[in-house]
């Protein structure tokens, strides 16, 4: 075997072996991060306290995600309008992050809102909103049909999820669906218009359709199937508990 060849070698495993070394880090890394968020989870007699805790610690901090037999079990935050991203590759802490925290869109009051859109990244290991993918299937959603969301303002919720669809954003002048126009709904009729919106794109029919009354919340994340794609799972309160 030539000197060359045998350099090609050496200098392949190397990079074969660095590479698995960064990919090993990052996904490790993720799990770490992971951990250290739903260990926060405010669970228990005491999880009034522990809400208020974590509010003393943060007040960004909005709320408490949690669908039952999946991966999502996380803190919501809420930034300002000078930054609505802020949380989308920073921690709890505001500290620099790979997955980020789950954020509740700055344009959703949620007191006074009629839909909350809470975006979060879809990571391939499977953190953050990574499972809401499974909505997809019919057969997932019978499973998985309830969620709480923990409110510092409002308390413990309950949600039925409505409908799950894939989607995209969308040029500026397009006079295509925007769920992401719909961070704050204040009236019946954006309401009907934004609910009808999500139920005509989605992946199949639940037999749910939420009457105005009901609040929603709306969870959004990244999804492939084309260029800035997303997938949606929109959900209606059932009620206070």
């Amino acid at each position: 075997m030539s000197k060359a060849r045998k350099t090609a070698i050496v200098l392949c495993l190397v990079v074969f072996l660095v590479s698995g070394w960064m990919v090993g880090r990052y996904y490790i890394g993720n799990i770490v991060e992971d951990r250290e968020l739903t260990g926060m989870e405010p669970s228990g007699s005491d999880a009034g306290s522990r809400m208020e805790k974590l509010y003393e610690e943060n007040d960004d901090f909005v709320g408490w995600l949690k669908i039952p037999g999946t991966s999502v079990n996380y803190p919501v935050m809420q930034s300002d309008k000078e930054e609505p991203e802020y949380y989308l590759y920073r921690d709890f802490r505001k500290e620099p992050s790979e997955i980020g925290v789950p954020f509740a869109d700055v344009g959703s009051d949620t007191e006074k809102s009629r839909n909350i859109l809470i975006y979060g990244h879809n990571i391939k290991s499977g953190q953050v909103f990574h499972d809401l993918l499974g909505y997809e299937e019919k057969s997932f959603w019978k499973e998985h049909r309830t969620f709480t969301f923990n409110s510092v303002d409002h308390g413990k919720r309950r949600y039925e999820v409505v409908a799950a669809a894939y989607t995209r954003i969308y040029p500026q002048d397009s006079g295509a669906f925007k769920y992401y126009d719909y961070a704050y709904i204040g009236d019946k009729d954006t309401y009907k218009e934004y609910v009808n919106g999500v139920l005509d794109m989605a992946c199949y029919d639940t037999g749910i359709r939420p009457g105005y009354g009901q609040k929603l919340i709306t969870l959004s994340t990244c999804a492939y199937h084309t260029e800035n794609g997303r997938f949606i799972v929109l959900a209606r309160e059932l009620s206070k508990r």
